[in-house]
């Protein structure tokens, strides 16, 4: 089935006057963050705005593509974008991109004018660092995260520099900042949100109904989740989202790419998938069985243990697997008592919350798979 990258070959002949902005073009706006854009892209030290296009011709003359966007589905993304009318004359500012080990922070935005006079503001989701995972799993004992004080601050700048609607979006993590920076920023400027959009990103400790700035903001949250969604249903949420097919299975739905396309939207279903429902019950007891302290030192232990490698991402961690493998081991074998303790019961938890679950998870396979 067809997806975003088909959308623009579809609907990339259309200006935002033409057609207006829908479900789909926020997920390929959300996706923008991903890039790195450092040294092409502004900050706020200058308001000198580039092109969706020239920007696309910078990176390409210059055989950065594939550095500079990992993705092979993103660089052809990137490239139908800088040939379409559609994208190829967004403007684009005021981009940052950070990551600080010490604070346990990955972060990273982009600012894009569309030509119907409209800005999104794209915040990147979890990246493969070790640092943006973390920041991730630390979502389970802190009020507020470094990225969401990041997020906060940034789209309060952007208000105060551009007097034009703002929807505010994200992937991943990227959604949870969209909705926590628009929620808590200024109320002199909270009147410019035109829309918010998480997609298929994790919600927050507390419900956003509590918040100050909820029956504000309501009506312009849009959450979008695949039908098995894993990511996108952790901690407390905004219950009015909406389902979209994707073509992958459990966790790969997260792909952006993988979410069905039809016309101007997405293709939408009446309900999760069981095993979504399972995944999540099984993810809630586990963490709501670990204390504060316990949630810390685990995610401290894990890290840990993986910086052991003198890697700091994911990626990195991968093109010497065995090696690593071999480090990790080793380091784990080498643990004083306490360390191994807390990983034992954490890990004991995990498995426990999981084995809880299965009979549903079971009825599941067997009505569906058979």
């Amino acid at each position: 089935m067809a997806n975003i990258i088909d959308y623009i070959d579809w609907r990339g002949d259309l200006s935002f006057l033409q057609s207006h902005f829908n479900n789909v073009d926020n997920l390929i706006l959300a996706n923008i963050s991903y890039f790195k854009l450092h040294d092409i892209v502004c900050d706020f030290s200058s308001n000198n705005y580039i092109s969706l296009k020239d920007v696309f011709n910078i990176i390409n003359t210059s055989n950065e593509l594939h550095t500079r966007i990992k993705d092979k589905n993103d660089q052809i993304l990137f490239q139908k974008m800088a040939k379409s009318t559609r994208f190829a004359n967004i403007k684009l500012a005021f981009y940052e991109d950070k990551i600080n080990e010490e604070d346990e922070k990955q972060f990273a935005c982009i600012t894009m004018i569309l030509d119907d006079n409209t800005a999104y503001v794209s915040f990147r989701g979890t990246d493969t660092s070790f640092i943006g995972w973390k920041e991730d799993f630390n979502m389970t004992f802190m009020d507020e995260i470094p990225s969401q004080k990041d997020a906060l601050k940034y789209l309060n700048n952007v208000a105060n520099i551009i007097d034009v609607p703002i929807i505010v979006g994200g992937h991943s993590k990227g959604g949870n900042l969209a909705i926590y920076s628009a929620l808590n920023m200024d109320n002199t400027n909270i009147h410019k949100i035109k829309a918010i959009y998480n997609n298929d990103g994790p919600g927050f400790k507390v419900p956003i109904t509590n918040h100050k700035n909820y029956n504000i903001l309501k009506d312009k949250i849009n959450i979008i989740i695949p039908q098995t969604s894993i990511f996108g249903i952790l901690f407390e949420h905004d219950d009015n989202y909406t389902i979209v097919n994707s073509n992958e299975t459990l966790i790969m739905q997260h792909d952006p790419f993988s979410w069905e396309v039809l016309g101007n939207d997405f293709i939408k279903l009446d309900k999760l998938t069981q095993s979504s429902l399972t995944i999540n019950s099984a993810l809630k007891s586990w963490i709501s069985q670990m204390d504060t302290n316990q949630r810390k030192e685990f995610g401290d232990l894990v890290l840990d243990i993986l910086e052991t490698t003198n890697t700091k991402s994911f990626t990195d961690l991968k093109e010497n697997f065995m090696s690593n493998s071999l480090t990790i081991a080793k380091t784990f074998s080498n643990l004083n008592p306490e360390s191994k303790d807390i990983l034992y019961k954490a890990i004991s938890l995990l498995i426990s919350s999981i084995s809880s679950s299965m009979p549903s998870f079971s009825k599941y396979f067997k009505d569906n798979i058979g």
